[in-house]
C-alpha cells in the first residue's frame, strides 16, 4: 500500500481534511495514524466537526457518513482516544439534537454496564433486562427516520440519510439475534454478539454527533425543529431518557435582557389575577424595568398563556396591560424606512388616520352638522378594515413562523371588534342618525388609536427584528392586490435589482421555471395545459380555497370575485391562522369531522350587508377514501336568489 500523501498545513481543520481524503484514496493507515497522533495533538471538537462539516460539502453524496470501514475505525479510535469526540451541549434541554444527544449518552451508559458483565448463567437476567433497555435504541432511529430525515431530504440531503436507514435496520437485526441468544442461553454466540451490537451501536452515535446532527443544525430551521419536537412525544424515547417540553419561542429571535423579562411576567401575572393595582404596577415597572422593548412585551404576553393565562382572559386586559407599561415602551428604529416598505405604508396610514378621526371630532362638535361630508368621512374611515385584512394576511403568517401566536391572534381579535363597532356606526350615518353615531364614536376612536399604538411600539418593532429582507420583499409582493387604507398605492420596494422576487406561491408561472408548463397534465377525464386551469380558476365565479391533509393552505383562486382579502402569504400557512379567531374553532370541528371520514360536506350562508354569501366545505378523498384536504368554495348568491321561473333565450343588448 502506498504511503498517505500528506502535505499538512498548520491548521488543524485543513490537515484531518487531508488525512481524511487520503484514507478514502486508499493511503496508508499506519501514516495516517501517526501523523495524526503527531501533528494533530492540539485539535478540538469544533475543529473536527468543521472539517468533516466541509468535507462533507466538498465531497457529497454523504461521503463521511457512509465511509468504508477502514475511515470508520480511524475516526473512532484516534479521535475517542484524543478525546475530541464529546457530547454536543449547545442545545436547550427537550431540543431535537439534545434528545439525541441524551440518548446516546443513556446507550453508551448501558453498553458500559453490558460490558462490565461476564457472559454466562449468573448474569443473564441482568444482562436480558440491561439489553431490553439498550434495544429501546431501536425508538432513536425511529424518530430520525420519520422525524429528522424528512427535513433534511427536503433539504437536499437525501443519499447519507438513506445509508444510515439502512445502518439501522442492520442493527436491528443484529438485536434480534442478541434477543434470541439470550432466550437460549447461548453464551458463546451472545458474546460476539454483544460485541458486535454495541460497537454499532457506538459507532452509530458517532455518525450523529459528527455529521448528522451538526449538518442538521445547519440546514434545518428553529421554526421546523419546532415541527419535529411536536411529533417526537408520539414516537416515543428511550426509557432513561424523557426530555422536557421544549419549542422554539419567540424570545429565540428577538434581543431581550432576561432579567426584566422575569420582572415583567411577575407584575404582569400579579396585575392581571388582581393582586396590584395599575397605579402599584407602574411605579413597580418605573422602579424596575426601565425602558422595554416591543419585543420583551410581545414574548411576555407568550409566556402569560404558557403559564396559564387564557387568551380570554388576555384580550380582556390587553388595553389595560398596555396601559401600566405605556411610559416604559421605548420607541423602536422606524423611521429610516424607505417608501414602498410595508411597515412605512402602514405608519403613512396611520398618520392618514389619525388625522381623519381629528376632522371627524372637530366637524362633530359643530351646530351645523355637514351630512354630506360626516357621510363621505365615514365611507373613507372604514377603510382601516383593509389596513387590518394587509396584517391578518401579510404580517401575521411570518410572524406565527417564529411563534408569535399569542399576540397577533388576540390583535386579531381586538380587529373583530373594531369591525363590528365600525359597521353599527357606518349604519347610523348611512341613515343620518348622527344622534347615535356621536354619541359613541368616541369609544371606537379610542380603540383604532390604541391599535395604531400597539402597531407602533410593539408589532411594527417585533417584525423588523423577526422578519428577514426576503419575507419583507414576499409580503411587498402581496399587498397591492389586498388594497390600502386611505393612502395611494405605494412605491415600488425594494431596489429594481431585487423587484423581480417571485412569491413561492407563484413559482411556476415563468415558462423557464416550469417543467409542464408546454405539456398537458392528464386529468379523469381530458387533458389540460398549466395556462388553461389557470385560465378555468381565474374565470370561476366563486373563491376557492384549499387546504391540504395537514390543515395547510395550499391553494387560493386570484380571481374578479374575491369575496374575503387573500394574499400569497397564506400559503403554506397552518389553516388556523387563516380565519378569524371566533370561527376557527368551527372551521377545526368540520375538518376533524372530515378527517375521521364523519361527514363529507358542511355548509352555511351569511348576509354581509347587501351580499348574500354561501359558503361551503368539502372533503376530498383519494381512490381508497383516505383523506387529502378540504375545499372551501365561496360565492356570491344574492342574484342567483332572486331567480324565478324559467330562462331560454339570449335577450342580451
Amino acid at each position: 500500500m502506498e504511503a498517505l500523501p500528506l502535505n499538512l498545513t498548520t491548521s488543524n481543520t485543513s490537515a484531518l481534511k487531508e488525512i481524511i481524503r487520503a484514507i478514502l484514496d486508499g493511503g496508508d493507515m499506519d501514516v495516517a495514524r501517526q501523523e495524526f497522533r503527531t501533528r494533530l495533538t492540539g485539535m478540538n471538537h469544533g475543529e473536527l466537526v468543521a472539517a468533516v462539516q466541509q468535507l462533507e460539502d466538498e465531497l457529497g453524496g454523504g461521503a463521511i457518513l457512509i465511509a468504508e470501514k477502514r475511515l470508520k475505525d480511524f475516526l473512532l479510535k484516534e479521535l475517542v482516544d484524543a478525546n475530541v469526540i464529546k457530547k454536543i451541549d449547545d442545545y436547550p434541554p427537550g431540543h431535537p439534537i439534545q434528545n439525541y444527544v441524551d440518548e446516546n449518552k443513556y446507550a453508551a451508559m448501558l453498553c458500559d454496564e453490558i460490558e462490565k458483565l461476564e457472559v454466562n448463567e449468573n448474569s443473564i437476567l441482568e444482562l436480558n433486562n440491561l439489553f431490553n433497555l439498550l434495544a429501546e435504541i431501536d425508538i432513536h432511529y425511529v424518530r430520525k427516520e420519520n422525524q429528522l430525515f424528512p427535513f433534511l431530504e427536503a433539504a437536499g440531503f437525501t443519499h447519507p440519510s438513506t445509508a444510515m436507514w439502512q445502518f439501522h435496520d442492520d442493527i436491528r437485526g443484529m438485536i434480534k439475534e442478541v434477543q434470541v441468544a439470550l432466550k437460549e442461553n447461548n453464551f458463546i454466540q451472545l458474546e460476539t454478539l454483544l460485541n458486535i451490537v454495541i460497537t454499532e451501536i457506538r459507532e452509530m452515535a458517532i455518525r450523529e454527533e459528527l455529521v448528522l446532527l451538526p449538518t442538521a443544525a445547519r440546514l434545518i430551521s428553529n421554526e421546523d425543529w419546532g415541527k419535529i419536537r411536536l411529533g417526537e412525544d408520539e414516537i416515543g424515547f428511550m426509557a432513561g431518557v424523557q426530555p422536557v417540553q421544549w419549542e422554539p419561542k419567540i424570545g429565540g429571535y428577538l434581543q431581550q435582557n432576561e432579567e426584566r423579562i422575569e420582572a415583567m411576567l411577575v407584575i404582569s401575572k400579579d396585575f392581571i389575577d388582581g393582586n396590584i393595582e395599575s397605579t402599584a404596577a407602574k411605579e413597580l415597572i418605573k422602579g424596575q424595568l426601565g425602558e422595554i422593548t416591543g419585543g420583551e412585551f410581545a414574548y411576555v404576553e407568550v409566556m402569560l398563556e404558557k403559564q396559564g393565562v387564557s387568551q380570554h382572559a388576555l384580550r380582556e386586559k390587553i388595553d389595560a396591560l398596555v396601559a401600566i407599561y405605556k411610559d416604559a415602551l421605548g420607541t423602536g428604529d422606524l423611521e429610516d424606512l424607505n417608501p414602498g416598505h410595508p411597515v412605512h405604508s402602514f405608519r403613512k396610514e396611520n398618520r392618514a388616520i389619525q388625522k381623519l378621526i381629528a376632522e371627524i371630532r372637530e366637524k362633530s362638535e359643530e351646530s351645523s352638522i355637514d351630512s354630506d361630508w360626516i357621510k363621505d368621512s365615514w365611507e373613507k374611515l372604514v377603510q382601516v378594515i383593509v389596513h387590518y385584512a394587509r396584517k391578518e394576511n401579510q404580517l401575521f403568517p411570518y410572524l406565527e413562523k417564529k411563534n408569535f401566536n399569542t399576540p397577533s391572534t388576540i390583535m386579531w381579535t381586538l380587529h373583530d371588534d373594531i369591525r363590528e363597532s365600525m359597521k353599527y356606526h357606518k349604519k347610523m350615518v348611512e341613515r343620518s342618525n348622527f344622534e347615535a353615531a356621536f354619541a359613541t364614536q368616541e369609544s371606537l376612536f379610542d380603540a383604532i388609536l390604541e391599535m395604531i399604538f400597539k402597531e407602533e411600539k410593539i408589532l411594527f418593532p417585533v417584525c423588523l427584528e423577526l422578519i428577514n429582507q426576503d419575507e419583507w420583499i414576499e409580503i411587498r409582493q402581496g399587498e397591492d392586490e389586498i388594497g390600502y387604507c386611505l393612502i395611494p398605492v405605494p412605491l415600488a420596494w425594494p431596489d429594481s435589482e431585487d423587484a423581480t422576487y417571485t412569491h413561492p406561491s407563484q413559482l411556476g408561472s415563468d415558462p423557464l421555471e416550469s417543467t409542464i408548463t408546454d405539456g398537458l397534465i392528464g386529468l379523469d377525464e381530458g387533458q389540460l395545459s398549466q395556462e388553461q386551469i389557470k385560465l378555468i380558476f381565474t374565470f370561476l365565479p366563486v373563491d376557492v380555497t384549499f387546504t391540504d391533509e395537514n390543515n395547510i393552505v395550499r391553494f387560493y383562486n386570484k380571481g374578479d370575485y374575491r369575496i374575503f382579502p387573500r394574499s400569497p402569504g397564506i400559503i403554506g400557512r397552518e389553516v388556523r391562522y387563516c380565519h378569524p379567531p371566533k370561527s376557527v374553532d368551527m372551521v377545526l370541528q368540520i375538518i376533524e369531522a372530515f378527517r375521521t371520514g364523519k361527514k363529507d360536506k358542511a355548509e352555511f350562508w351569511i348576509q354581509i350587508q347587501e351580499q348574500f354569501i354561501h359558503i361551503r366545505f368539502f372533503a376530498l378523498r383519494d381512490k381508497d377514501k383516505n383523506y387529502k384536504g378540504v375545499l372551501e368554495i365561496m360565492q356570491e348568491v344574492s342574484e342567483i336568489r332572486k331567480l324565478e321561473g324559467n330562462k331560454r333565450l339570449l335577450d342580451w343588448e
